[in-house]
C-alpha cells in the first residue's frame, strides 16, 4: 500500500502558515471600488496605518537630503498620493457603504490621515523641499503646484495650531450635517407610506391649490426640526470657514478655495463671475429677473408645474439619437390617472446608454459596461463602467443612484476615487518606461 503523504512541518505551524497565505493573498486582493485589501472595516485602519508609515518614510528621505531638488519633489508627490488614496476612498466609503460599521472604520480612517496631512502641512522641510532652482518643465509644475499649497495652508502662519483644530472642528461639522441631511429625509417618512404617498401624490396632481397647499405642509412639518438642525449647524459650519480663511489672510473662504497653483484659470471670485456671465453661457446674466419668477411659483405649485411642462413639452427628447418617452402613453398631457412620479421619465438604462453617446460625441472616448470582481461593489445597484479611448484604457466610473439606508450622498454628488495623471519616467523614474494611473470616479444620486 502506499504510504500517506506527511507534512514536514508541525499541523499548527502548517494551520499558521495557511492563514499567512490567505490573509496575503485577501489583502492583495481588490476590494471595495477595485482598491486591493479594502474587504471590510478592519482593513481601513490597516490601509491608512501602512500609508503612513510609508509617507514618514518619504519624510525622513526629505529630511536627509537636504537640500530642494528633483527627487525631494518626487518624494513630496510620492507622499501626497499616498494620503490621497486613502482620504479620497475613505470619504467615498463612509458617505455611501450600507454596513454602518465599515462606514464608522472609514471616517476613522479619513480622520486620521487628515491630521496627519494637517501636521505636514506645517513641515516647513517639507516646504523648503519644493524650492528647486532651475526646474523647467513637469518639475518646474509640480515645484509650483506643491509651493502653492503649502502657503495656501498657512506653513508661514503664527497660527498654525489654531487653524488645524478650526480645520477638526469643520471635518465634525461637514459629517453632522450630513447626517441631518440623512434625517431630515428619515423624519418625513415618519407617516405609512400609503399616506406619504397620498400625500405626494396630491402636491404633484391636485387641480386645487388649497388642496396642494395642505398636502405639502403636512409633508414638510415631518421634517421641521430636523431642517431647524440642519440650519443651526450649516450656520456653525459657514462661521467656522471663514474663521479659518481670516487667520489664513484670505477675505472670505471662498476665496481660500479658488487660491491654489498659479495655472492661470480660476483663481478669485471675479474670474468665476466673469466665467460665468461670459463663457458659462450667461448663467449669471438675468439672475435676479430668473430669482424673480421662480418666486412667484409656491412652493405646493412647483411640482404641479413641473409635471404639466414635462407631458407637454418634454414628449420626446432625443440625446444622440436615442428618443425618451414623458409619460406611460408617450403622448397627450398629464392625464387623471396618470402618476408623474411613476413615469418612466428617463429609464436607468437609457440614462447610460445616452451617457455613452454623449460621451462618444463629445470626448470621443467608449463607456462600456464591466465585470467586477468580487468585494469591489458595495451594494447590489451599483454598476461599473469602464472607459476606453479605442483599445487604451483609460479608468473606471461606477453608477451608485439608488436610495438605500445608511447612504450619506444624498442627492447628487461626485466623488473622485483616484485621480488619472501619466507620469513622465525621465522625471520620476529613469528606470521604467512611462507609466499611466487610471482614474477612479464614482457618482451618486439618491433617487
Amino acid at each position: 500500500a502506499m504510504m500517506k503523504p506527511t507534512s514536514f512541518l508541525p499541523r499548527k505551524k502548517c494551520v499558521s502558515l495557511r492563514r499567512r497565505l490567505l490573509c496575503s493573498s485577501r489583502r492583495r486582493a481588490p476590494g471595495f471600488a477595485g482598491i486591493a485589501g479594502l474587504h471590510g472595516a478592519e482593513d481601513w485602519h490597516r490601509k491608512a496605518s501602512a500609508a503612513m508609515a510609508r509617507v514618514e518614510g518619504m519624510r525622513c528621505s526629505v529630511a536627509a537630503e537636504g537640500r530642494a531638488s528633483l527627487r525631494t519633489l518626487r518624494l513630496l508627490d510620492g507622499m501626497s498620493k499616498e494620503l490621497c488614496d486613502v482620504v479620497d476612498a475613505a470619504e467615498l466609503c463612509r458617505s455611501v457603504h450600507p454596513r454602518r460599521e465599515v462606514r464608522v472604520a472609514a471616517g476613522e480612517a479619513f480622520e486620521t490621515c487628515a491630521d496627519y496631512m494637517e501636521e505636514l502641512n506645517g513641515d516647513a522641510r517639507l516646504y523648503a523641499a519644493t524650492l528647486v532652482s532651475g526646474a523647467s518643465g513637469e518639475a518646474a509644475v509640480l515645484g509650483a503646484a506643491l509651493q502653492a499649497e503649502f502657503e495656501r495652508d498657512g506653513v508661514h502662519s503664527t497660527q498654525r495650531d489654531a487653524v488645524a483644530a478650526a480645520k477638526r472642528k469643520i471635518r465634525a461639522l461637514e459629517i453632522e450635517l450630513s447626517d441631518l441631511l440623512l434625517l431630515v429625509g428619515k423624519k418625513s417618512r415618519r407617516r405609512p407610506s400609503e399616506e406619504r404617498d397620498t400625500l405626494a401624490a396630491v402636491v404633484w396632481c391636485a387641480p386645487e391649490e388649497e388642496r396642494r397647499r395642505r398636502a405639502y405642509e403636512a409633508l414638510r412639518a415631518d421634517g421641521a426640526d430636523a431642517e431647524r438642525d440642519v440650519r443651526r449647524v450649516a450656520s456653525a459650519l459657514a462661521a467656522e470657514r471663514a474663521d479659518v480663511a481670516r487667520r489664513l489672510g484670505f477675505e472670505s473662504f471662498a476665496d481660500l478655495t479658488l487660491t491654489g497653483p498659479p495655472t492661470g484659470l480660476l483663481s478669485s471670485q471675479a474670474d468665476v463671475a466673469h466665467f460665468l456671465t461670459t463663457r458659462g453661457g450667461g448663467v449669471l446674466q438675468g439672475q435676479g429677473q430668473r430669482r424673480r419668477r421662480r418666486l412667484e411659483v409656491e412652493p405646493w405649485n412647483l411640482e404641479n408645474r413641473l409635471a404639466h411642462l414635462r407631458a407637454e413639452a418634454l414628449k420626446a427628447l432625443k440625446v444622440g439619437g436615442i428618443f425618451f418617452q414623458t409619460t406611460k402613453s408617450g403622448t397627450g398631457p398629464l392625464g387623471k390617472d396618470d402618476d408623474p412620479r411613476r413615469w418612466p421619465l428617463f429609464s436607468l438604462d437609457a440614462c447610460v446608454a445616452a451617457l455613452k453617446s454623449a460621451a462618444k460625441l463629445a470626448f470621443g472616448v467608449d463607456v462600456r459596461d464591466a465585470h467586477s470582481d468580487p468585494g469591489e461593489l458595495w451594494a447590489e445597484a451599483v454598476r461599473r463602467l469602464d472607459v476606453y479611448d479605442g483599445d487604451r484604457f483609460l479608468g473606471v466610473a461606477y453608477l451608485d443612484l439608488e436610495a438605500r439606508d445608511g447612504k450619506l450622498a444624498s442627492g447628487a454628488a461626485h466623488f473622485t476615487v483616484r485621480c488619472g495623471c501619466d507620469v513622465d519616467s525621465a522625471f520620476f523614474d529613469d528606470d521604467d518606461d512611462d507609466e499611466s494611473e487610471k482614474s477612479t470616479a464614482h457618482v451618486v444620486g439618491d433617487w
